[in-house]
């Protein structure tokens, strides 16, 4: 690890956190599944289409930028899915004192129906990292990880 000393300063993003912002990326997030909800299409019109980047690690997508995220998350959600809820449990949010990027931290639940006629249950934490796009803003990145369902206490 390098240190100051050696001529490299450290990073530090310092959680800038208003109200405001809280309110306003929270509901980003609300809107965000819920168009994931309706489908691939409407759910990507959130992510930025920078091929540069790369978006998803919830699966192994095999190369950066929006195009590789599109293709494998597309054919799950439009070709495999019948239905999807997402229920938010928390969201967290984070600002890096410049402005120019957000991340949110969701606990959440995905339910829903396989065409298959399977139904699904996952309880995951999503953190979604925002990066300014203009006016407005544009998942840069997403990560997905797996949390276990609450255990209820037991006297037994």
């Amino acid at each position: 690890m390098m240190s100051e000393a050696a001529g490299v300063k450290p990073l530090t993003v310092y959680p800038v956190v208003t109200a405001e912002d809280a309110a306003t990326f929270e509901s980003k997030v609300r809107r965000f599944l819920v168009d994931f909800e309706r489908g691939f299409d409407a759910g990507a019109s959130w992510y930025s289409r920078d091929q540069r980047v790369r978006i998803w690690d919830g699966s192994p997508v095999a190369a950066p930028g929006y195009d590789a995220y599109a293709a494998a998350a597309r054919t799950w959600l439009d070709e495999e899915v019948e239905s999807l809820s997402d229920i938010v449990e928390d969201v967290v949010v984070l600002r890096d004192p410049s402005g120019g990027l957000a991340v949110t931290i969701v606990i959440l639940r995905n339910v829903g129906n396989l065409r298959n006629g399977e139904r699904f249950e996952y309880r995951m934490r999503e953190t979604l990292v925002w990066g300014r796009a203009g006016d407005d803003w544009r998942v840069i990145h997403e990560h997905t990880s797996p949390l276990p369902s609450p255990v209820e206490n037991s006297t037994d």
